[in-house]
């Protein structure tokens, strides 16, 4: 699913691309093979919540951009691979996402 997801972030016109395969555009999101993990890991997450709601990431994730962005200004490592791409593309995946919280007294 999480592939799907990602080309369909693709499609969309976000810049997606994969270390293994070789990054070459600045603009484009680096995915290294720990950033799938998270990923990865995210996405089972989120099909497992159960009556939880997750607080990060979430589809309101733009909120945290600009300190995420200012904080990564502070200590950078790397444009293709840093913090704030990589919570830019999972807000945007939580956007696309069809998987919902089952409690829905908070949604």
């Amino acid at each position: 699913e999480l592939g799907l997801d990602l080309t369909e972030l693709e499609f969309d016109g976000f810049p997606v691309a994969y270390q293994s395969l070789g990054c070459n555009n600045a603009g484009e999101t680096c995915l290294r093979p720990i950033d799938l993990e998270y990923l990865l890991e995210s996405k089972k997450e989120q099909q497992n919540m159960g009556g939880f709601r997750r607080i990060y990431p979430s589809p309101k994730g733009d909120y945290y951009s600009d300190f995420i962005k200012h904080l990564e200004a502070k200590f950078p490592y790397g444009s293709a691979t840093g913090t704030h791409k990589i919570h830019s593309l999972v807000t945007a995946l939580e956007k696309i996402s069809t998987v919902k919280s089952k409690n829905h007294w908070l949604d």
